[in-house]
């Protein structure tokens, strides 16, 4: 059975034989994954997984010391790579 394709779409087609067609500039609508922040992400996972490390440790053990470290190690590393990454750039 055959399938039936669709055309291009009609501005591309108007584009295409008249060149002085204006279809009207607009923004590139953002995909839903450039929305995305990646970086936030990954911070936040690192710090709740840091604050479980770190009530497993003090639950087990009752090592107060060993968990401000586990918590004061996860938070340098956030802050190290924030510091050295840079900000989003605004695509228009």
């Amino acid at each position: 059975m055959p399938s039936h394709l669709p055309d291009k779409p009609r501005v591309k087609t108007l584009a295409a034989k008249n060149p002085e067609h204006q279809s009207g500039k607009r923004a590139r609508p953002k995909h839903p994954i450039e929305t995305i922040d990646w970086l936030a992400i990954w911070s936040l996972s690192i710090g709740f997984c840091a604050a479980f490390m770190a009530a497993i440790v003090v639950t087990n053990d009752h090592d107060n010391t060993g968990a401000s470290a586990i918590l004061a190690g996860a938070a340098g590393i956030i802050a190290l790579v924030l510091l050295v990454s840079e900000a989003p750039r605004e695509n228009d």
